[in-house]
């Protein structure tokens, strides 16, 4: 093909079209289909001539994390939150309800503030949002006034039966303003560290969600680094023009996604957003 033989990225001087495999080295490449709510939404923003488009990245300081159990040779999984420590010797509030009970407190908390600043699109972190929570989040959305066209409700590690019966994957949902599932994304690169190692079901799928504010993708933590020539995914090559991921990494984490944003930035113009929720 002729942009084969060009210099430089395909995106300067493919304008309105992308060129993309349908699968690298078994990573598939999905794009749904399930956008027109969406889409007519966007048409809407673009037409009322605002100025910004407005992103609230939300973390949570409420003291809870995921309950990483005892860990067995440091492997890390999860189906649960940790209760949070109190504030203080005499404090009685962070005792009085579980760990999860005060996320979805949290979570509400988020999303209200984010009406307040007007956000148009929500990214919560990773390991942050349990199903039960990301229900919540969904019934929510319908059932409030509120200026979103997307909420990344965070992710977590559960059991997909049709994928796994024991394993979990780490999966992170995209949803319109409605509460309606756009898409959802299964972690593909597992994390590890000196501390412990994740267990999950590798994701094989990377979702391009074209609309006409460009293309939107989402990745969870690991997946968007391409520093390990060995692990890296086809960022580069697809060139979304929005990356939402969410994570939860420790200050070298936080460092190595702040270098590859710069490097997706002036390779290819895609701005990255990214709520770290500190690794626990």
């Amino acid at each position: 093909a002729v942009h084969q033989q060009q210099d430089g990225h395909p995106l300067n001087y493919l304008v309105y079209h992308r060129i993309f495999q349908l699968k690298y080295s078994g990573v598939a490449i999905h794009l749904p289909d399930n956008c027109s709510h969406l889409n007519k939404q966007l048409r809407g923003y673009i037409e009322s001539k605002e100025s910004f488009l407005r992103f609230y990245l939300g973390t949570f300081q409420d003291g809870v994390s995921p309950d990483w159990g005892e860990m067995p040779d440091k492997k890390c999984i999860t189906s649960s939150f940790s209760d949070p420590k109190p504030c203080s010797e005499s404090s009685t509030l962070t005792n009085s309800i579980s760990g999860a009970k005060h996320r979805e407190l949290s979570i509400v908390s988020c999303l209200k503030e984010a009406c307040k600043q007007k956000a148009h699109v929500v990214v919560m972190p990773e390991l942050s949002v349990s199903p039960e929570h990301r229900e919540l989040i969904s019934n929510w959305l319908d059932e409030n006034d509120h200026p979103f066209f997307m909420v990344v409700a965070g992710s977590f590690h559960e059991i997909d039966p049709d994928i796994n019966a024991t394993i979990p994957v780490n999966r992170a949902v995209i949803f319109d303003s409605r509460g309606w599932e756009l898409f959802k994304h299964d972690k593909i690169l597992a994390f590890g560290t000196s501390l412990c190692s994740e267990i999950i079901y590798p994701g094989s799928t990377i979702s391009l969600l074209e609309t006409p504010l460009g293309v939107f993708s989402l990745a969870i933590c690991r997946d968007y680094l391409e520093e390990d020539q060995k692990t890296q995914l086809p960022w580069q090559d697809l060139a979304p023009d929005w990356m939402m991921v969410p994570s939860m990494s420790l200050a070298s984490g936080i460092n190595a996604h702040e270098r590859q944003a710069k490097t997706m930035a002036n390779l290819c113009g895609a701005r990255s957003l990214i709520p770290n929720q500190c690794l626990k």
